[in-house]
């Protein structure tokens, strides 16, 4: 089959910042990568979380009140909500807790 420029078997398109941006599947592995000894999720940089937050979305972060209704942005709205339902399935998605915004942080790393 084909494969990307980095050698990955396909990969996402979306829209940001007003431009096309395409992300193999390579980078979103990487993106949702865990060391083995992280038994605690992704470190979180609690001022790089607020200074993402006030990026991406209306108000201020709180880990227990933040709502993915906040993200101004569609694509990162959509982004929040296949991490909610599909790598931390939850009943409820509609808040964004810290290991959520960590991996946004981590995805939209450079695009921003």
């Amino acid at each position: 089959g084909q494969f990307t420029r980095d050698g990955s078997d396909g990969y996402i398109s979306l829209w940001a910042v007003g431009q096309r941006r395409m992300l193999s599947f390579h980078e979103i592995d990487r993106a949702h990568y865990l060391p083995p000894s992280n038994r605690n999720g992704i470190t979180v940089d609690k001022k790089e979380m607020r200074a993402l937050w006030q990026t991406i979305a209306s108000g201020d972060y709180q880990s227990s009140g933040s709502k993915s209704a906040q993200i101004r942005s569609p694509s990162i709205r959509y982004l929040h909500k296949s991490l909610a339902n599909v790598l931390y399935p939850r009943h409820r998605t509609g808040n964004v807790n810290a290991n959520e915004l960590a991996m946004i942080d981590v995805a939209l790393t450079g695009i921003l």
